[in-house]
């Protein structure tokens, strides 16, 4: 009988093992919870780490690299699936991480257009957009991010500290309970924009887009006879445009579109006088020229979600 009593006890300490270790493993899961807001109105969604295509479109993904860890990178990457008629030629995606210490980690990542993709041959270009029936891979993991053509993108060679670093951010981000990832804007290649704009996509895309506009016309008026003696003044042009005193691009998340325009034309004053100082004069005023006719931009509409 003692033992039969010995047995009953084991069962009964076995089952309240299991049972605790569920209730831990259960409140793991509801910790690590994942939550997703798309456009599925718009045709695009999104597959994250607790869809059924996510292991597939990640192994996809990492094949070809064989260092990157697949949980982490699951854990912490979204596809966007593009479902509509349109292209995609602008996306912004907002990671919002709850860590187990209570802050939140919030991690922007997405797509942003070239300036000729904004010109009158936006809709002629399919670029480097999202196609209808494509996927395209976001992450929140530091340099991990899918071109769109060969696949994974990773970071190249860094310094110890640098990686040191870079793993220490990745162990924080992956240690969060919560994770919210949202669409936050989509500009297809008509120029409709949908999404709440929190991260102020619309604003960037339509100033990148008058800046590189204004900065090639104003430029092309330096050299109006096109002749080789005004390469003084096409390089005095730039380098003043270089160093106009305008709001640096990561402070630039609460401002206006006007502090957005004055940043990029000043970048793109500051590309095009380091390209100029190693061109040959004649042709470069010949290419800026050309570049000046494409005044027509796109026009941006955006659409009530």
């Amino acid at each position: 009988m003692g033992g039969f009593n010995r047995i009953l006890i084991v069962i009964a300490v076995v089952l309240a093992t299991v049972s605790l270790a569920a209730r831990q493993s259960k409140g793991r899961i509801a910790d690590q919870s994942f939550i997703k807001e798309d456009l599925p109105a718009y045709g695009v969604t999104l597959v994250g780490p607790t869809d059924a295509r996510s292991d597939e479109l990640i192994e996809a993904l990492v094949k070809s690299k064989p260092d990157v860890d697949r949980a982490s990178a699951k854990r912490l990457t979204v596809f966007v699936v593009n479902g509509s008629s349109k292209t995609i030629k602008a996306i912004s995606l907002a990671f919002v991480l709850t860590t187990p210490e209570g802050p939140k980690i919030r991690v922007d990542c997405g797509l942003i257009p070239t300036p000729d993709d904004l010109t009158d041959r936006f809709a002629n270009d399919s670029g480097l957009g999202i196609a209808p029936g494509k996927t395209r891979g976001f992450s929140a993991i530091p340099g991990l991010r899918d071109d769109g053509i060969s696949g994974l993108i990773y970071p190249a060679r860094t310094n110890q500290d640098q990686r040191d670093h870079r793993r220490a951010v990745i162990e924080k981000r992956l240690s969060a309970k919560k994770i919210h990832v949202a669409i936050d804007g989509v500009l297809f290649e008509d120029g409709t924009f949908v999404g709440a704009n929190a991260t102020h996509l619309l604003e960037r895309v339509s100033a990148q887009a008058r800046a590189w506009r204004d900065l090639n016309v104003e430029a092309a008026g330096s050299v109006e006879n096109g002749s080789p003696d005004e390469w003084p003044n096409l390089l005095a042009f730039f380098r003043a445009a270089a160093t106009a005193n305008t709001p640096e691009r990561g402070s630039l998340h609460a401002n206006s579109e006007e502090d957005y325009y004055a940043s990029f034309k000043r970048t793109y004053a500051q590309q095009y006088a380091s390209r100029a100082e190693h061109s040959d004069p004649s042709l470069f005023i010949s290419w800026v020229r050309r570049e000046a006719q494409k005044k027509e931009l796109l026009r941006l509409t955006r659409t009530s979600n």
